[in-house]
């Protein structure tokens, strides 16, 4: 009796152990089969420099105050193609990143970084959350509750513009107040800075995820949004279909003082380009932030404000690719930009204090900012084939490391990026490769 007892019980085992086998082949054929998780991000090459540096920067604290301003430059286009690409290695490693994030948030004191830094990071966040929501139809309501607050308090708060004039009710008044006023003694002091724009876009982006549920200072931000651009986007070219932000705003600040001098040398007298545009390596951004803002609005429903978006998605595209982009040629072999947007391509920060020469940016030296990848995110398909020829040069050549890295920062960075490392550690060939990849019916 207790053999045939046992055996019935190694029966029963088995049994159910066969089950549970076929259970679980069932459910890894289903996943598979779905497509839910990809092997690889693309090629063999591109999971040997995820797993050599995206990897252990997502176990690192990247929030905070060294590296948070980086964090969302470098990790945007990864960020983009693991979730594009069902990566799921990529996919956990940044889930496991965010929640890191999300609970240590106020020990490491996040929201005492300075306002700029702060937004950078969190458009970061508010980007893997449409992503996440995307995916999964849910979303970190925590993580969410976090960015949600610091934008409502940056929206709310007191502020200033450029320490002379000041809103006791916050972003919205100053924002009004230079959509309004145009007669200022430097005429910066109503140029939106990046401030706004990423407020705008971080907005844009919870309004897509929280749809009706969002608060009202969300849709009024957005309102706020489609004032600026309706008003500060001047189209040019043929067929205006081409557009500048804020044409000749800058005109007399510091940074661009110089921007008629194209040979750098010691002591210059001031050159002002009256209708000068603004510089190509902020607006590196523009793409992503338009991207966003289309999502906004078209979870508002306003589809006379997409399709408004979308001219300038489109609108930038063609100006970017028509006036900045210069191909690679027997003068240079990799890709460049020109320092401004309109064209021009004189000196920018002529004696900058983050500037080891004080010489300033000189012609196509702001063209590292391109190897970032946001430019990927343009609806342009033939912004692939950058992307795909930068990725075939690493190792890049001392020359090309030259031009992209003249000014070094001198502000203290991770290992990964700092100075010459961040053309040979991996990060920005992966940008690369990964930039060339994203779908680009995502980004139309």
């Amino acid at each position: 009796m207790k053999i045939a007892s046992l055996l019935s019980t190694i029966l029963v085992l088995f049994l159910l152990l066969l089950g549970f086998r076929n259970q679980f082949a069932e459910r890894r054929f289903t996943a598979e089969s779905s497509g839910q998780c990809a092997a690889l991000p693309t090629t063999s090459r591109e999971a040997v420099l995820w797993e050599k540096v995206m990897q252990p920067m997502l176990h690192e604290p990247l929030w905070r105050e060294r590296d948070a301003y980086d964090a969302s430059h470098f990790l945007m286009v990864p960020l983009h193609s693991a979730f594009a690409s069902n990566y799921c290695p990529g996919i956990d490693g940044f889930n496991n990143f965010f929640n890191r994030f999300r609970n240590s948030y106020i020990r490491d004191n996040f929201n005492g970084l300075d306002s700029i830094t702060k937004l950078q990071f969190l458009y970061l966040v508010s980007e893997y959350l449409v992503l996440y929501e995307e995916k999964n139809n849910h979303f970190n309501k925590d993580t969410l509750r976090k960015v949600l607050n610091s934008l409502e308090v940056t929206w709310k708060q007191p502020t200033s513009a450029w320490d002379k004039f000041w809103f006791r009710q916050g972003m919205k008044e100053r924002i009004m107040w230079k959509l309004s006023t145009k007669s200022v003694e430097k005429s910066y002091y109503r140029s939106f800075t990046d401030e706004e724009l990423f407020v705008f876009a971080i907005a844009a982006d919870l309004k897509s995820i929280l749809l009706n549920n969002s608060p009202k200072f969300i849709d009024e931000i957005l309102d706020v949004a489609y004032k600026t651009l309706k008003q500060e986007a001047v189209f040019i070219g043929a067929n205006a279909s081409r557009w500048l932000f804020q044409p000749g705003v800058w005109k007399d600040h510091p940074d661009y003082a110089y921007a008629g001098w194209y040979h750098q040398a010691i002591n210059l007298d001031k050159k002002p380009i009256p209708g000068i545009a603004g510089d190509s390596s902020h607006s590196h951004r523009w793409p992503l932030w338009l991207v966003s803002l289309q999502r906004g609005f078209k979870a508002q429903k306003q589809l006379e404000k997409v399709e408004y978006i979308l001219k300038l998605r489109r609108g930038l595209a063609a100006q970017f690719i028509q006036k900045v982009l210069i191909p690679p040629s027997s003068a240079f072999p990799n890709f460049r930009t020109t320092n401004f947007m309109d064209g021009n391509n004189g000196i920018y920060r002529y004696g900058y204090h983050t500037d080891k020469t004080m010489l300033g940016y000189g012609s196509y030296e702001l063209s590292g900012t391109m190897l970032i990848g946001w430019w990927a995110f343009l609806p342009e398909k033939s912004m692939q084939k950058p992307y795909c020829f930068i990725g075939s040069r690493y190792p890049l050549t001392d020359r090309e490391i030259s031009l992209y890295l003249n000014h070094d920062t001198t502000r203290d960075r991770h290992p990964f990026i700092k100075g010459k490392a961040q053309y040979k550690s991996g990060i920005l060939e992966l940008i690369a490769r990964l930039a060339c990849k994203l779908p680009r019916e995502k980004y139309q």
